[in-house]
């Protein structure tokens, strides 16, 4: 049972500090008066938006893990593989939309350096 959760846990750890690191970019551009406003109000929404299916799957592993009353070990096993691979699927969609949202806030970093100069 813990070693689910652990395991959902260990999926969704470099996701999640992906998701940090465009926060805290994205909070960075923001403060910046050359940036437009409109280019960290994305970068906003990308981290919302990358941060659901990441945070879904883990939902979804803990609900697993905790909630499960499977009666056959193979039953549990079965359950538990398709809801780790869901946590993995989730985690590669919330990483692909952050790196998606990490070019929008390079070119935006760019070119507001740009405009400074």
């Amino acid at each position: 049972m813990s070693a689910a959760l652990l395991g959902g846990f260990a999926l969704a750890a470099a996701p999640l500090g992906l998701l940090i690191g465009l926060g805290f970019w994205t909070r960075w551009l923001a403060r910046r008066t050359t940036a437009p406003t409109y280019a960290a109000l994305v970068g906003y929404a990308v981290a919302c938006l990358a941060s659901a299916p990441i945070l879904w799957g883990l939902g979804k592993a803990v609900v697993a893990a905790i909630g499960s009353g499977l009666e056959s070990a193979d039953e549990r096993r079965r359950v538990l593989a398709m809801v780790i691979a869901q946590v993995f699927y989730g985690d590669l969609l919330g990483s692909v939309v952050a790196l998606a949202g990490s070019v929008w806030l390079a070119f935006w970093t760019w070119r507001s350096r740009r405009k400074a100069v």
